[in-house]
């Protein structure tokens, strides 16, 4: 289920802003998260969620390196339009 709530779509568009003004350089969820002005361990858990469900839909591309936890995400091939 790809679906995202009324308050999920907004905090999506926050988080794909937040990806374009990256440009095409990765940033990793706490750089998300902190982007947005939120911090704690609630916040990037949710900033996760929505990040995982946009990288489903192909509006995020979820970048994983080995021997890493962190997870690093950019703007998706469609640009962050669906």
């Amino acid at each position: 289920m790809n679906a995202l709530t009324a308050r999920n779509q907004h905090l999506a568009d926050q988080v794909l802003a937040v990806l374009r003004d990256s440009g095409p350089l990765p940033i990793s969820t706490v750089q998300v998260t902190r982007a947005l002005g939120l911090d704690g361990g609630y916040a990037q858990a949710e900033i996760w969620r929505v990040l995982t469900r946009l990288a489903k839909r192909g509006e995020a591309e979820k970048i994983t390196l080995p021997d890493m936890r962190c997870r690093y995400w950019r703007i998706g091939l469609s640009g962050g339009t669906s």
